[in-house]
């Protein structure tokens, strides 16, 4: 809906233009369709528009603020209503200083604080939204639903979601072979066979470059699919194929703390630290309900520079206690720390949480996700010896 205002006449300027930057923001996002705002314009005065909206236009849900602006304070309250039981799903208010020379950035600030939250693949509709997909047949989703059982298992990182989300979607892109985001999705699942070696069959990076070139043909200006081609093409090993693409992506929807988070990793993990860590401290500035593991990047930039008290207090922000990475990271700093009992501890967790541990971790592995880093995967080596981990040096057959 568009922003209600009280105060100087440029508030009807600043909430025009706030509205307007929500509905893009809010539309960057694959999953979500929104209803133009000529067509919200004329409910805006009427007592029952909630009803309204679900009834003439369709809409499941509806975004509605306030601006009421006194003197230098802008007081901004904005709420998300779910129009079929009409319960609030979520609100917040919040204050700024109202300068008028500053209101683009301000603007931005505003938007970033509504479509996060709202929008974002952790955000509260991406949540409600993707769950729907939990309960069926992957054969049975239709192709939007596909998709979103990819982003669910996204949100889940386990073997199991993941061969769920490839059945679903590689049945899609056969039903709708134009369709960019499935093939996109499709890609970095193949792709996750060779990270994460999940239900890993041979040639998954072929086959996720060629899924990822499917999307891109099908539409080159998808974020999804800049996306899916920047990373199938970072573990290929074609660095500046990455880059461009990762931009790309960036450029395309820079909202999305999903993608600004993998791709700040790869581009830490690469040795572009200022660019990885900048774009990791977005996505978490963008997302409440981040995974720990967007804290990676700049966890392990504070181990490769030696700041192993800094990496551990980053350790301790993440909120992903179950994911082995995490478990590893904190394991070898607290051994770089000299607190063996502590290390030692971790170990044992990074084993519960990862029971294939020794079998698949090696130093291949490692370089998958560290290319042209020798110094720094040795040190990662040399820290997990430390504390205790006992690993294979090369790949273990059988894997790529």
């Amino acid at each position: 809906m568009p922003f209600k205002f009280t105060g100087d006449p440029e508030i009807a300027v600043f909430a025009e233009g706030l509205t307007e930057e929500i509905i893009a923001g809010l539309s960057r996002f694959p999953y979500l369709r929104v209803i133009a705002r000529s067509s919200m314009a004329r409910h805006l005065a009427e007592s029952d528009v909630v009803r309204k909206v679900a009834n003439e236009l369709g809409a499941r849900y509806l975004v509605e603020g306030t601006l009421r602006q006194a003197g230098s304070k802008l007081r901004v309250a904005v709420r998300l209503v779910d129009t079929e039981s009409e319960a609030h799903l979520w609100a917040e208010t919040f204050e700024r200083d109202w300068h008028k020379e500053s209101v683009f950035e301000l603007q931005d600030e505003i938007t970033d604080r509504i479509v996060g939250p709202i929008a974002d693949i952790y955000g509260l509709l991406a949540r409600a939204i993707f769950a729907t997909t939990a309960g069926e047949a992957p054969e049975a989703l239709a192709p939007h639903q596909a998709v979103w059982r990819f982003f669910l298992a996204q949100q889940r990182g386990t073997p199991e979601d993941h061969l769920l989300a490839s059945i679903a979607v590689e049945g899609t892109v056969k039903l709708q072979p134009g369709y960019a985001d499935a093939w996109a999705a499709l890609a970095i699942l193949y792709v996750d066979e060779h990270r994460h070696l999940f239900n890993a069959r041979p040639n998954s990076l072929a086959r996720a470059l060629f899924a990822a070139e499917r999307a891109i043909d099908a539409d080159p200006s998808s974020q999804m699919a800049n996306f899916a081609f920047a990373v199938a093409q970072y573990f290929r090993g074609d660095l500046d194929a990455f880059r461009a693409k990762a931009e790309s992506a960036v450029m395309l929807n820079p909202r999305c703390s999903y993608t600004l988070a993998c791709l700040g990793r790869l581009f830490c993990y690469s040795g572009e630290w200022e660019r990885g860590i900048q774009l990791s401290r977005r996505a978490i500035g963008l997302s409440r309900h981040h995974p720990g593991w967007y804290h990676l990047g700049i966890i392990v930039n504070e181990y490769r520079l030696r700041r192993y008290a800094e990496a551990l207090a980053e350790l301790h922000l993440s909120n992903n206690p179950d994911y082995w990475v995490i478990r590893f990271l904190t394991a070898i700093t607290q051994a770089q720390l000299g607190n063996a009992s502590a290390a030692h501890a971790e170990v044992e967790r990074t084993l519960q949480a990862w029971p294939d541990f020794t079998l698949k971790f090696s130093k291949a592995h490692l370089e998958k996700w560290f290319p042209n880093q020798p110094a720094l995967v040795d040190h990662l080596i040399q820290g997990a010896k430390l504390a205790g981990f006992r690993f294979q040096l090369e790949c273990p057959e059988g894997t790529e």
